[in-house]
């Protein structure tokens, strides 16, 4: 379809065209591939530790895969059993360490009573108790038991108590002696 202008010529408007001013900008062909290699090098960091990342994710994935398999099963349960014991011998040793830090140690108080005892006595009876020990022994004369109770006096952890001690003479002459010995400071 064709225009028509029914505007006679004087009211029309004159258009004039005039040049739109020209940018002069120059761009180097190397700004242009510094601008590009900035670009790449910036996209590489922004996704090269996420494609990293996902690597490691597979590679842990296959790992976890790999050790629940029933190759590794029987290992597995040994390694539970062994976690399993490891706990308790921690809690027993924790409960020996305990009873170790609260009495003397049961070696030192019979290697005491052992270098008290006169030569030709044997002792009866050892009980512990907590921090009270009760013993019993014979001995062959009063010059003995003298000597032993001297010897037992010089233990340095233990003393005795006066609470149940006696010494009886039997029908042989061996004088059977029973007595207390509570650790010092406990009462």
């Amino acid at each position: 379809m064709k225009d028509i202008n029914l505007l006679p010529e004087e009211e029309r408007p004159k258009v004039t065209s005039t040049p739109a001013p020209k940018l002069d900008i120059k761009v180097s062909e190397k700004t242009i591939i510094s601008i590009v290699i900035v670009a790449v090098i910036a996209i590489g960091i922004m996704f090269v530790p996420n494609v990293f990342i996902k690597i490691q994710e597979s590679r842990y994935n296959s790992m976890q895969n790999k050790l629940t398999s029933s190759k590794y099963t029987e290992l597995n349960r040994v390694n539970a059993q062994f976690n399993n014991l490891s706990g308790q011998l921690l809690s027993k040793q924790e409960v020996i360490n305990s009873i170790d830090k609260q009495s003397p140690k049961f070696t030192e108080i019979i290697t005491a009573l052992e270098q008290a005892a006169p030569e030709g006595s044997f002792y009866t009876e050892i009980n512990f108790d907590a921090n009270k020990m009760k013993i019993a022994l014979k001995i062959e004369d009063t010059m003995q038991a003298a000597e032993f109770f001297a010897n037992i006096k010089r233990i340095s952890f233990m003393s005795l108590s006066f609470d149940s001690k006696s010494i009886e003479l039997d029908k042989n002459g061996i004088l059977n002696v029973s007595f207390d010995m509570v650790e010092k400071g406990a009462k």
